[in-house]
């Protein structure tokens, strides 16, 4: 995914005065952190895949179903305010 950050920025960048070095300079680290967090609510999503899978398979039992659902909700509900955080902050600065 971070190969077209290159390809976003001259897309983005060619109505500003500031050069394409500046606004990477500027945008690379929000940019980046948005990659991050979705990445990680990739990777935690399909994490509770799988409980859900075993727990529909009899695997996983009640207390742990729950357990595990409660975590990850919290950890998405989390994840999700963050990203659309960043979100906000790229398109206040202008990098979306």
């Amino acid at each position: 995914m971070l190969k077209y950050i290159p390809l976003l920025f001259l897309c983005l960048g060619c109505s500003s005065q500031e050069t394409q070095e500046q606004f990477e300079a500027r945008c690379t680290p929000v940019l980046e952190d948005i990659l991050n967090v979705q990445n990680l609510r990739d990777v935690s999503g399909k994490d509770f895949s799988l409980t859900v899978q075993d727990y529909k398979q009899g695997k996983v039992s009640q207390p742990v179903w729950e357990r595990e659902r409660d975590r990850w909700h919290k950890q998405e509900d989390f994840l999700a305010t963050s990203a659309n955080y960043l979100y906000e902050t790229a398109r206040k600065d202008g990098c979306l």
